[in-house]
C-alpha cells in the first residue's frame, strides 16, 4: 500500500469521526457550559445529552430497526435521567452513558460459561439470514476448534473492553469538572471503540491467514 493510500485511508476515518466527536463531545459540552450559568447542574446535563439522544434515533430510524448500540445508549441514558432526577445526582446522569456497555461486557464474559458466547450468538444473528446459514454457523462451531477459539476471544475482549470503558466513565465523573468530562470522556471512548474495533480487524484477519495455510497444508500433504 502506498504512501498516498494509507494517507487518504486515514483521512477517511478521521472524516467518518468527526461527526461522532462533534456530536458527543462537543455539543454536550457547549450545550452543558451555555446552560449551566442559568440552571441547575442536572437540568442542564439533560439539555447537553439532548444532540446525543437524537443521533440514536434518527440511526434508528434511517436503518429502520433498533440498532444493538443505539439501544444501549437510549436505555442508558433513560436509567441515568431517571436516577439522576430521583437521586438529585449529576454524576449518575454522567455515568448513565456506558451503565448499560458496563452491563452488557460483564453478560459477555459471563456467557463464557454457557455453550455458546455472546459474540457468536450476535454474529448468528446479525449475518445469519436464512436458515442455511445458521446451520453453516452451527457446523462450523461444532467442527472447528479454531473457529470457536477466535469467537471466546472476540467475547473476552470486547467484554473486557467494555467493563473498563464503564470503569473509566466512573473514575473520571468524580474526579474531573462536568465541562471537562464532557469534553474529554467522549474522546476517549471514541479512542477505545476504535482501538477495540482495530484489534477485531487485524486479529480476524490473522485467524483466516493461519486458516488459510494450513488448508494449504493439508492439501499439499493430500
Amino acid at each position: 500500500m502506498s504512501i498516498v493510500q494509507k494517507a487518504s485511508g486515514k483521512l477517511s476515518i478521521l472524516v467518518k469521526t468527526l461527526p461522532n466527536i462533534t456530536i458527543n463531545a462537543v455539543c454536550p459540552y457547549v450545550i452543558y457550559s451555555l446552560a449551566s450559568p442559568h440552571m441547575s447542574l442536572i437540568y442542564a446535563l439533560l439539555l447537553s445529552a439532548i444532540p446525543p439522544l437524537i443521533s440514536s434515533l434518527i440511526g434508528i430510524v434511517r436503518q429502520r430497526r433498533i440498532n444493538l448500540v443505539g439501544a444501549m445508549v437510549l436505555l442508558g441514558l433513560a436509567i441515568g435521567t431517571a436516577s439522576a432526577l430521583f437521586f438529585k445526582e449529576p454524576r449518575l446522569l454522567l455515568i448513565s452513558g456506558s451503565l448499560v456497555t458496563g452491563v452488557y461486557g460483564v453478560v459477555m464474559l459471563v456467557s463464557l460459561l454457557f455453550p455458546r458466547p455472546l459474540i457468536f450468538t450476535l454474529m448468528v444473528d446479525t449475518l445469519a439470514s436464512s436458515t442455511t446459514q445458521r446451520q453453516d454457523f452451527a457446523q462450523r462451531w461444532q467442527q472447528s476448534p479454531q473457529f470457536r477459539q477466535t469467537m471466546n476471544t472476540f467475547t473476552i475482549v470486547w467484554g473486557i473492553s467494555l467493563i473498563g470503558e464503564f470503569v473509566m466513565r466512573v473514575i473520571f465523573a468524580y474526579i474531573l469538572p462536568v465541562a471537562q468530562f464532557l469534553l474529554i470522556v467522549p474522546l476517549l471512548q471514541q479512542i477505545v471503540l476504535g482501538l477495540t474495533i482495530a484489534w477485531s480487524f487485524w486479529y480476524s484477519n490473522k485467524r483466516r491467514k493461519a486458516a488459510d495455510q494450513q488448508n494449504s497444508l493439508s492439501s499439499v500433504e493430500r
